[in-house]
């Protein structure tokens, strides 16, 4: 899966007033470690709840599925832009589809939680 899927998501949100203020960039493989803390702090509860969460095993399996052209790291700010989120994607058999949301806690109370259904935005079939 190409990252292609970022910046027509990005221009479908452009005009959405719950989204001023917020952007998407592709990820880089230097933003493994931040993305790895997005989803230990998003998932560690339940994930300890569930199995156990083991920090070593969790690390290792991001790090060895982690595929930068499937996230989106979102960015808000006005002058100085910061790293706050992510989009993830996957594929699934002959679907693609939304793996992840993650954002920092701080920034839960900002008014942009998710993508709107009616985003539509393009995919190209790989």
């Amino acid at each position: 899966m190409a990252a292609g899927w970022i910046e027509p998501l990005a221009e479908a949100l452009a005009d959405a007033r719950a989204f001023r203020g917020w952007a998407l960039r592709g990820a880089q493989r230097n933003d493994e470690d931040f993305l790895f803390a997005l989803h230990r702090d998003a998932m560690r509860a339940y994930v300890d709840a569930t199995w156990g969460w083991d920090e070593e095993w969790q690390r290792a399996h991001f790090a060895a599925n982690y595929a930068p052209e499937r996230q989106a790291v979102i960015v808000h700010g006005g002058t100085v832009l910061r790293d706050v989120g992510r989009i993830s994607l996957t594929r699934h058999w002959c679907q693609i589809a939304l793996a992840q949301t993650n954002r920092r806690p701080r920034e839960s109370g900002d008014p942009v939680a998710f993508v709107p259904k009616d985003t539509g935005f393009p995919l190209s079939r790989e």
